[in-house]
């Protein structure tokens, strides 16, 4: 998904409106247009967030984090996201 430039308003794009997401990156991926992908969907109206696993200090080197040794840290993060977002 390519991310409108700053100042750039999308129109909110209707299947988006009120979904919620989460955009993930590891601790050492180098991935850092994260913050600019979750506002740029804000702004097409979902509800989006954006974590990485560093900050809650789960160390992790790649996009591949459900395989990673820490996987069951990665995991207990985003299944309590999902039970915490998402009607049951």
């Amino acid at each position: 998904m390519a991310v409108p430039p700053l100042g750039a308003e999308p129109r909110a794009v209707q299947n988006l409106e009120g979904m919620p997401m989460r955009y993930l990156t590891a601790a050492s991926s180098g991935r850092t247009q994260g913050p600019a992908v979750v506002q740029a969907l804000t702004r097409a109206g979902a509800r989006a967030e954006y974590l990485n696993f560093g900050d809650p200090g789960i160390p992790g080197y790649g996009h591949f984090a459900m395989i990673e040794s820490n996987r069951k840290q990665v995991f207990d993060v985003m299944a309590g996201w999902i039970s915490r977002t998402l009607p049951a």
